[in-house]
């Protein structure tokens, strides 16, 4: 019994170190949004963004841009997982509306991926 229960054990605290997370690879039924669309959308409503990010405006925001118009963007050091995005690369950006009382709204982004 208290072999069983050694293994058992040993076998738990060894396959903790090797436990692998997966997701979703494919396509979205999400509707997709255009930056001219933001200012007419209420607070922490989630959108999807495809475009570019033009420029460093500092500190955690960007300014990004599609065909429709431009809106800015937050991204937290480690949403960009390792990417390097230039202005000529199109992303796909997922968040939320953040509204502010006295600045125009903006994008707080949960991720952000190069389109290929």
């Amino acid at each position: 019994m208290k072999k069983l229960m050694l293994f058992a054990v040993a076998g738990f605290i060894l396959g903790a170190g090797t436990i692998v997370y997966a997701g979703f690879s494919g396509s979205s039924d999400a509707k997709k949004n255009v930056a001219a669309q933001i200012a007419q959308m209420p607070d922490e409503t989630p959108v999807i963004l495809e475009g570019y990010i033009e420029k460093h405006l500092g500190g955690e925001d960007y300014l990004f841009k599609d065909d429709s118009g431009s809106v800015k963007v937050e991204i937290d050091n480690k949403k960009w997982g390792g990417q390097t995005v230039t202005p000529q690369d199109k992303v796909e950006i997922r968040g939320e509306v953040d509204t502010h009382r006295f600045k125009p709204e903006d994008i707080e982004v949960d991720s952000i991926r190069l389109v290929k």
